[in-house]
């Protein structure tokens, strides 16, 4: 036995190669296990160890059999190292090149492809050939990257679940996994959780709450958390709240995952995937509508919960103003942020206002003005004419979610008509004439798509006003989720002058 070399085999089976049928024999861990001892035995090498990574995707080397094989070559227990092809060790084009022409070379590994007819110990053909089909290996795995992640993304536009694991507060159907179902032992929670931030919560509040009293965090509820940690993240709770998928609309996309590594970035919300009318609701429009309101005059920082936190913005130079107890914390004063930054340069003046004054001054200008605007006789019949809105605006979604997803079924219509060509199929004048067919149909969906767009965004306009009315009637006590619909900010200049500023013209 040639004692010179002692051999680790290294062995790979992703789960693409599992769906290729037509690979499955050749690449299976048997087989390939099978090739490479073979391979040890013909030319008398010492064999030491295998390494088999079996599910695992060639896009990068975060793998714990390679990395296992890696320790190995640190440690000096195997000096060559030998792979069914190249695609085996990886089919990241830059990383897989590194190990090739620096790591490998520099901890003297002698690294066999057989299939490639790759051997760094002497002059091969495959040797000069290695970087080209390196790049080719790396170019199919972005290609198949593509075509999962083009799937994917039909699939969500088709208002179909694709996620591992379902969002805090449901779970996947059992029936079908593509569709979600409410998990009624967290649904109180996650009612909880909006209740809170209408009240004027931050998240941050929010989450302190739910630590405190021990309910156990999504990571926690689902058996991913291996720490006896269980404290609410922020964060958590804001994702949660800007979240569709609570009202019945099901929001995927919130994140993408970068190529060749185990990373996710979040996506900008206009590029969120969302289909309306999916699957059954936890919160009501209503009250998702009044948080997402409440929340932009809302920071992490806000101690308090005054009625026109958030509100306040200083005349002159347009930042806001704070809220502030005096050290003996019995009287609450407003105070220009800028200010009180920069009050050396004299950039601003203070603001000082007396808070409950201020807020007992706007009040009445309120009460006076929706007294005077609102005709009581006339609110009865708009609350009526809202409710009828209300469930034609919900209809017209579900109508633009149906059409949808025929247009998705017309593009997938096309997609195969032309495989069904270039697979001679079909005759290239079927070809022209089916496809003229689904262009026009294509058309023709794309016109009622939009027709639907302007008649959803002409009912949303018109209930603006209206929500206004019944939730100030509704509420027994104004709270911020009251403000939030009716005020856009309140200016205040160093005078002392209040302006008011609506989010609708009186």
């Amino acid at each position: 036995m040639n004692q010179k070399y002692r051999a680790g085999i290294y062995i790979r089976l992703s789960r693409e190669d599992e769906k290729e049928e037509k690979n499955v024999d050749s690449e299976s861990v048997k087989n390939q296990r099978n090739l490479l001892m073979n391979y040890i035995k013909e030319h008398d090498y010492f064999f030491y160890k295998e390494y088999v990574d079996d599910g695992y995707s060639g896009s990068n080397f975060d793998r714990p059999a390679f990395q296992a094989l890696i320790t190995d070559i640190e440690n000096k227990k195997i000096n060559m190292v030998i792979v069914k092809d190249l695609s085996r060790l990886g089919r990241n084009n830059i990383e897989t090149n590194e190990y090739i022409e620096r790591y490998f070379p520099k901890h003297s590994i002698r690294f066999i492809a057989i299939l490639d007819d790759v051997d760094t110990e002497i002059d091969t053909y495959g040797n000069e050939m290695a970087p080209f089909k390196v790049f080719v290996n790396s170019y199919y795995n972005k290609e198949t990257s593509k075509k999962i992640k083009t799937t994917l993304k039909n699939k969500k536009k088709g208002g179909l679940f694709t996620g591992w694991k379902a969002p805090y507060g449901y779970q996947k159907d059992p029936s079908n996994p593509y569709h979600l179902i409410i998990d009624k032992k967290v649904e109180p929670v996650v009612k909880k959780i909006f209740e809170l931030a209408k009240n004027g919560n931050s998240s941050t509040k929010i989450a302190s709450i739910l630590s405190k009293r021990k309910i156990p965090n999504p990571s926690n509820y689902a058996n991913l958390n291996q720490t006896s940690v269980n404290s609410w993240c922020p964060r958590t709770i804001d994702d949660m709240l800007t979240n569709q998928t609570y009202i019945g609309n099901l929001t995927q996309g919130r994140r993408k995952k970068i190529y060749g590594m185990k990373l996710e970035i979040r996506t900008k919300q206009e590029d969120w995937i969302i289909v309306h009318n999916t699957h059954e609701a936890i919160i009501d429009l209503k009250t998702f509508e009044a948080v997402q309101k409440v929340k932009q005059h809302i920071t992490k920082k806000s101690t308090n919960n005054y009625l026109f936190s958030g509100f306040l913005i200083c005349k002159e130079c347009g930042h806001s103003l704070s809220i502030i107890k005096n050290k003996n914390r019995k009287q609450v004063y407003t105070s220009c942020n800028y200010y009180r930054k920069h009050s050396k340069l004299h950039v601003c003046t203070p603001h000082t206002m007396n808070y409950k004054q201020l807020e007992s001054k706007i009040l009445t200008t309120l009460n006076n003005l929706l007294i005077t605007n609102i005709d009581k006789n006339k609110l009865i019949h708009k609350l009526q004419y809202l409710d009828h809105k209300h469930n034609s605006c919900c209809n017209l979604c579900k109508n633009l979610n149906q059409e949808k997803n025929k247009l998705i079924v017309l593009e997938n219509q096309q997609d195969q008509l032309y495989l069904d060509f270039k697979q001679n199929l079909i005759s290239l004048q079927q070809y022209i004439r089916l496809k003229k067919e689904i262009e026009e149909k294509n058309m023709i969906q794309q016109k009622i798509i939009q027709q639907l767009k302007d008649k959803i965004k002409k009912n949303k306009t018109t209930l603006e006003y209206e929500k206004i009315i019944d939730q100030y009637l509704s509420l027994k006590k104004m709270n911020k989720v009251f403000f939030s619909n009716l005020i856009d900010r309140i200016e205040i200049d160093k005078n002392k002058n209040v302006d008011i500023y609506f989010r609708f013209h009186i």
